[in-house]
């Protein structure tokens, strides 16, 4: 590794894994954050396995290498062979890996001889439970490749009790032994840092959180019809079941009122003969995907964005919500009381509980001018601790402080 490197020098970062899929869709987290990254004294190479945006979207001192295998496993594969001696080289200043969720591990990092290179994780979330119910979505993400579906429920059946009593006990473990060799570690919010806590010296640990385009999801004001929106993928462990028991309640007060659901997924069909059974079709419609403009539109139209999710490691469609200036209510999952403050920005609730859903949704509905309150708070919370500009800033930082 290059010694006595100082800020008049160049700090080059490589940093992978980064994303699977790098663009300027979705999220576009790790997208985000390498277009703040320029710098005269810092170089980022940064790996994924698809490239979905042009290389002149980035910075000069940015480059982006794309893997192009066919599924994740073969990524991961390829990516830490070339790793492991990259990063035991002297062209390497910092080695970054980023979005490090809970039981991953980095066998590049693990394996003998151990790097001196300053290793640094983050941005990292603290991860969620994956419901028995979903096995075959993250099967399937895995092998990229949909499966008969006697496969999944033989492959469900056989791998669940294995999972538990033994591989997740050892991923664990390389997890913990992962960060424990890194030298800084970023968390996304307090309960993730909380989480690493307590597998390594949290000295090491601070936080930092991801951001949001503001400029795409510009703040509105002056929201007088009753629409409620909900964003998320139609799965067990968003919780859209315990929103349309809430929204009974909610349109026995307010016929007038409208539940907005945008997203796709295998429980859509369920959903609907909920709605149908509770008797509020003609409040609820489902949206399936919609375009960036629509779900401006739809937000910006909204009383309150409701976010009933049994688990997240991070919430990115909150953060999108309040930065249109939409109150929100969401479950008290991890990160909720980083991003959304209770009575301020919105309400945070309990997960499961679609009484406190409906109480909530009842107090922003029959009040105009707290919805506009709240809304206006959420806005300022989003440009003070969730600007991209200022993220990718204390990110150079860090490298610089690591190198000094």
């Amino acid at each position: 590794m290059a010694s006595g490197i100082g800020f008049d020098a160049m700090i080059r970062v490589v940093a992978a894994p980064t994303e699977i899929v790098l663009s300027s869709g979705s999220y576009a987290r790790t997208y985000r954050l390498l277009r703040e990254f320029e710098a005269d004294d810092v170089s980022v190479d940064a790996h994924v396995n698809e490239l979905r945006t042009g290389a002149d979207e980035f910075p000069s001192n940015v480059a982006v290498c794309s893997h192009d295998r066919p599924n994740r496993l073969a990524y991961f594969a390829s990516l830490y062979r070339e790793l492991y001696g990259e990063i035991r080289s002297d062209d390497v200043d910092i080695y970054q890996h980023a979005n490090l969720g809970f039981r991953e591990f980095n066998p590049a990092i693990l394996c003998p001889p151990k790097t001196d290179t300053p290793f640094l994780i983050g941005p990292a979330e603290a991860g969620h439970a994956v419901p028995s119910a979903e096995f075959k979505r993250v099967l399937t993400r895995q092998v990229d490749r949909d499966l008969p579906d006697v496969v999944e429920s033989a492959a469900a059946r056989l791998t669940e009790p294995v999972m538990r009593s033994g591989i997740d006990l050892l991923r664990e473990r390389l997890f913990g032994a992962t960060l424990d060799r890194a030298d800084r570690i970023i968390a996304v919010h307090s309960d993730a840092k909380r989480r690493f806590e307590e597998y390594t010296d949290g000295g090491k640990i601070e936080v930092v959180p991801y951001g949001v385009d503001m400029e795409k999801f510009p703040f509105a004001s002056g929201r007088e019809e009753r629409s409620i929106v909900t964003v998320g993928n139609l799965i067990h462990r968003k919780g859209h079941r315990y929103l349309l028991a809430a929204m009974e309640t909610v349109a026995s007060e307010f016929p007038d009122a409208t539940l907005h659901v945008v997203g796709t997924g295998p429980l859509r069909e369920e959903l609907e003969s909920q709605t149908e059974s509770l008797g509020i079709g003609d409040s609820v419609m489902f949206h399936g995907f919609v375009d960036d403009e629509r779900l401006v539109e739809l937000l910006q139209r909204a009383r309150a964005f409701i976010h009933p999710s049994l688990s997240e490691g991070f919430s990115h469609a909150r953060l999108e919500a309040m930065s249109t200036g939409c109150p929100i209510v969401g479950t008290d999952v991890s990160g909720a009381h980083d991003l959304t403050r209770d009575g301020t920005d919105g309400y945070i609730v309990p997960t499961g509980d679609s009484d406190a859903l409906a109480d909530a949704m009842l107090e922003l509905l029959s009040d105009a001018e707290r919805v506009d309150e709240m809304g206006r708070n959420a806005r300022k919370k989003i440009e003070r601790d969730h600007d991209y500009a200022d993220i990718g800033q204390r990110y150079l930082d860090i490298y610089r402080e690591m190198v000094a």
